[in-house]
């Protein structure tokens, strides 16, 4: 009598095991992608706050700008301290919503808000606008420069609005 019940063939069992091993790595693979997915985005957020700040802690682009500049910096010619009167001409440029969307396209972000402030007190200038309360992501750079002979401290942030439901 030649009967096959209950016999166990290792091809079977290789199907099997790779077939399982397949479905665990994807779902794996799903599970830390959907984890991952909000810290990539802040990831690059952060980098492009600190790109933002380095373009504007040089003299820019021409170095004497006026409004048709290719990079907005904000520094003196000579690049050792910011300049008054370029933190005042950006500030007026990005009251413009035309401007401040277009230049938002070329810093490649959502939004940005730059503040410069002396150290020691709050008061200072601000650029482009501030992230609301509720924004459903930030990221924030702080350098440190001069401005009028006087240490200011330089905050970049980049954010984004919470999506509407």
């Amino acid at each position: 009598m030649n009967t096959k019940k209950g016999q166990y063939f290792s091809f079977d069992a290789i199907m099997s095991a790779l077939i399982l091993v397949i479905a665990v790595s994807m779902l794996s693979s799903y599970w830390f992608g959907a984890q991952n997915a909000p810290s990539l985005q802040e990831d690059r957020m952060q980098r492009r706050a600190l790109a933002i700040s380095d373009a504007l802690l040089t003299s820019g682009n021409p170095p004497d700008w006026s409004v048709n500049a290719t990079v907005f910096g904000l520094a003196n010619e000579q690049g050792s301290s910011l300049s008054a009167r370029k933190i005042i001409e950006y500030a007026a440029y990005l009251q413009n919503e035309g401007n401040y969307n277009t230049t938002c396209n070329s810093y490649s972000v959502p939004n940005f808000f730059v503040g410069i402030a002396p150290i020691n007190t709050g008061v200072g200038h601000t650029l482009g606008r501030e992230a609301p309360a509720d924004a459903a992501a930030q990221a924030q750079v702080v350098r440190v420069a001069t401005l009028d002979g006087q240490i200011v401290k330089v905050q970049v942030v980049v954010w984004a609005a919470k999506q509407a439901q």
